[in-house]
């Protein structure tokens, strides 16, 4: 309820922390104004402060997973959209996270993290398969 003020008028939610939008607001909020694959492609060629954003995002994405994660139990967790093209840098720092936060985590298979192999054409393909099925 006091975090960031989302679109959707909600305050904190995990967007506002884990998304390509927040990665740039973060970037700005550092005095850099560079695009989310901008940030990528820098934090892949080893600029120091575009793999602490990326690390930053990853810890946000691991810990509101992680409360997924308690509810629903799933065995794999697919990461996807652009901020995905970070691989590594983005991959490690989530399952660093999602391991710190999810409750009773020792008592519990943990899921799988992975990048989702559509990428980011996961929501092109999505809306066009839903147009196929209910058009």
């Amino acid at each position: 309820p006091d975090g960031i003020e989302c679109g959707c008028g909600q305050h904190g939610c995990l967007e506002q922390y884990g998304s390509g939008r927040a990665l740039v607001r973060a970037a700005k909020e550092r005095g850099v104004d560079l695009s989310g694959p901008e940030i990528t492609k820098r934090a892949v060629a080893g600029d120091e402060l575009c793999i602490d954003l990326l690390h930053d995002l990853g810890e946000a994405l691991g810990a509101g997973i992680a409360s997924l994660a308690a509810v629903l139990d799933p065995s794999v967790i697919a990461i996807g959209g652009g901020v995905a093209d970070a691989g590594d840098l983005l991959l490690e720092p989530i399952r660093s996270s999602f391991k710190k936060y999810l409750p009773a985590g020792e008592h519990r298979p943990v899921a799988q993290i992975r990048l989702a192999v559509l990428g980011n054409e996961a929501g092109i393909i999505g809306a066009a398969d839903l147009g196929r099925v209910h058009g």
